[in-house]
């Protein structure tokens, strides 16, 4: 299992999020950092991959001990 770790940037914006949606986010990267299974894609243009997690998006690199989210947000202002 893969290391998460977590920008301060990255925690302020799960704590805006509802808990439910919380918990949900943070229960797919653990799944994520455990299997490496999760709908990922690469970014184009910038580094780093997204995870989707239904209409939330968590933004990170990926090491081959750590995985660093660096964003999570809505799917409509993660990219901006």
């Amino acid at each position: 299992m893969k290391t998460l770790l977590y920008t301060a940037a990255a925690l302020k914006s799960l704590t805006k999020l509802p808990k439910p949606v919380q918990a949900d986010i943070l229960a797919k990267l653990e799944r994520y950092a455990a299997t490496g299974s999760g709908s990922t894609k690469s970014l184009v243009g910038r580094p780093g991959v997204r995870l989707r997690i239904g209409d939330y998006r968590a933004v990170f690199t990926e090491t081959v001990d750590t995985i660093s989210v660096f964003a999570i947000g809505d799917r409509r202002d993660i990219y901006t």
